[in-house]
């Protein structure tokens, strides 16, 4: 995909279930990134976690307290993974954020202008609850309750400079959101690039899921399958399923007769290298002394709380779109906030660049 914009960005999702521990790495996922990275000069991707807190309230019955802490702890993994992945492809043009971190008082003020088209205007009204699986609606004893994750994202996308990245299934939310700036002119008129990667076909269900999809499916090539694993499950594709699934996989897919160890060492291992770093590095505390082992550890978990809450810490003093909702103003504070806060790491544990800049 050529450049086509001088900024783009997207949202990415975390699992709707609170109760899930692990979530998915598909190699679909990498390549949907690669190309994502490819559509703007300047890419930047927010983690929904946040917006998840209502459904965990509503559909799980979690207090308030208690569903923001997994979506924290969800986004913070979510968001380090990605950092890992972008790293190890050396894609260097992507600003990976927080939910917490791109919401601010515009973002507030047109979600809030929403909703009270949502509570007066039965058009809005029918295309959000169209943006929520029909068998929530019907479940939910609140609509506007179970609607608000459509609420907020429709609000994104007409707060958000630049262009919105996405695959096909994101429409209904990009139709709404178009069609409420042109009725009443709310936000920013938004423009869209769809993936031609799409959607993730899993042909043991025969179905397409988002290339993100916390969707646990055994047959899903993922970017922390060993070689074995990953031949293991190509090898049970047939015919056109085959060709589909690694048609997807990889910037341009697989090479013409390029051989399954071959694509896995260039698109895989160094990927899988990257996600498994922190736990190599456990195993190999694991390898000292007992009480060497207990010394690290306790000095490294709490050296890990210190820095990030130093990072929080510096965060907590900007307002990314506080000033004039510029996406460029919002990546140059981010920047600033984390060189400021490792700055503060290295003098008090006198380590260079903790947080990756």
């Amino acid at each position: 995909m050529a450049i086509k914009s001088g900024l783009s960005w997207q949202g990415i999702g975390i699992s709707s279930n609170p109760f899930q521990r692990d979530e998915p790495l598909s190699v679909h996922f990498q390549a949907y990134l690669e190309e994502a990275a490819q559509s703007a000069d300047e890419h930047v991707i927010i983690i929904a976690d946040e917006m998840q807190i209502p459904n965990y309230q509503t559909l799980h019955g979690l207090s308030y307290f208690k569903a923001r802490k997994v979506a924290s702890k969800k986004g913070r993994t979510r968001q380090k993974n990605l950092e890992r992945i972008l790293s190890s492809r050396g894609i260097n043009n992507v600003r990976v954020l927080r939910f917490r971190e791109i919401y601010g008082e515009q973002q507030k003020t047109i979600v809030s202008r929403i909703e009270r088209l949502f509570d007066n205007d039965p058009e809005v009204r029918d295309a959000i609850l169209r943006c929520v699986p029909k068998r929530l609606v019907e479940k939910a004893k609140d609509k506007k309750e179970i609607a608000q994750y459509a609420l907020t994202e429709v609000g994104l996308i007409l707060s958000m400079p630049g262009v919105k990245f996405g695959h096909e299934r994101e429409r209904v939310y990009d139709d709404t959101a178009l069609m409420i700036n042109k009725k009443y002119g709310i936000g920013n008129a938004p423009s869209f690039i769809y993936s031609q990667k799409g959607l993730e076909f899993l042909p043991d269900r025969n179905i397409d899921v988002e290339p993100y999809s916390s969707l646990v499916s055994e047959d899903r090539l993922l970017l922390t399958d060993s070689q074995r694993d990953f031949e293991r499950k190509v090898g049970v594709l047939e015919g056109k399923d085959a060709r589909k699934v690694l048609s997807q996989l990889g910037k341009d897919g697989m090479y013409k007769g390029e051989s399954l160890s071959n694509f896995y060492g260039r698109q895989v291992r160094p990927t899988k290298r990257a996600l498994d770093a922190p736990r190599r590095r456990v195993r190999g505390i694991a390898g000292s002394i007992a009480a060497s082992i207990l010394a690290l550890v306790s000095a490294g978990a709490y050296m890990n709380r210190g820095a990030e809450a130093i990072r929080q810490n510096h965060m907590s003093q900007i307002s990314i779109f506080g000033l004039n909702g510029d996406m460029n103003t919002c990546i140059k504070a981010n920047k600033d906030a984390l060189t400021n806060a490792n700055q503060e790491i290295q003098n008090k544990y006198h380590i260079k660049d903790y947080f990756r800049s």
